[in-house]
Formats: C-alpha cells, structure tokens, sequence
C-alpha cells in the first residue's frame, strides 16, 4: 500500500508553492529546508539538478510554528526615565583659537 493509496487527497507541491503559501522567496525557503526547519521530499533520480517537494501539512505546520504574538508594552516604560545622577564633568573647557594664537606666537619667535 503506498501514500497515495492511503490517503487520495495527498499531493505534494513544489518548492515555488510552497514558497508561495509561505510569502517567502524559493531561496528564503530553501534555506528553512537546509536548516532542518521544514522536511523536504526529494523526486526525480537527476544527479545535475536535484528536485524536492513539499508536503502542504508540512507547510503549514512550520507556518503555524513561526506565528507570534506581540506582547503588550510595559506600561511603566512608557515615559522617559529620569537621569540617576547630576551629569558634572571634570574637564576643562579649551578655546581652541587661543590656543592656535599661543602656537603662532611661539613659532614666530623662533
């Protein structure tokens, strides 16, 4: 008894449905299958161009594991946290033209 003798309604679709069903690109879907996330069914015997298909249950089973739901905000992070400490700063202010002018100065008198 084989798969389809099981079930008739079983077909498989190609990796472009599949892609499809998922609003995904053939590439994006193929690396899902390299990652061992979605089972592929390799048909054909070519040894040059290595053709799979996909079982639609198998589609959708990745699909209804990858939903997520957004979990509501915090609502104590809604505003701007207040800064802990003041913010103070130990260095000193430099004017950089008066210092250029004390450089100028030096080089002349030498």
């Amino acid at each position: 008894m084989t798969i389809a003798d099981q079930s008739p309604t079983f077909a498989l679709i190609s990796a472009e449905e599949a892609a499809m069903r998922l609003c995904v690109s053939k590439k994006t879907l193929l690396g899902f299958v390299q990652d061992g996330s979605i089972p592929k069914i390799p048909i054909g015997r070519g040894a040059k161009r290595k053709r799979c298909a996909f079982d639609p249950a198998d589609i959708e089973a990745f699909a209804r594991s990858r939903k997520q739901f957004e979990a509501p905000k915090c609502q104590s992070s809604k505003g701007k946290a207040k800064r802990s400490t003041a913010t103070t700063s130990k260095s000193q202010v430099v004017d950089l033209r008066e210092v250029r002018a004390r450089l100028m100065a030096e080089k002349r008198k030498k």
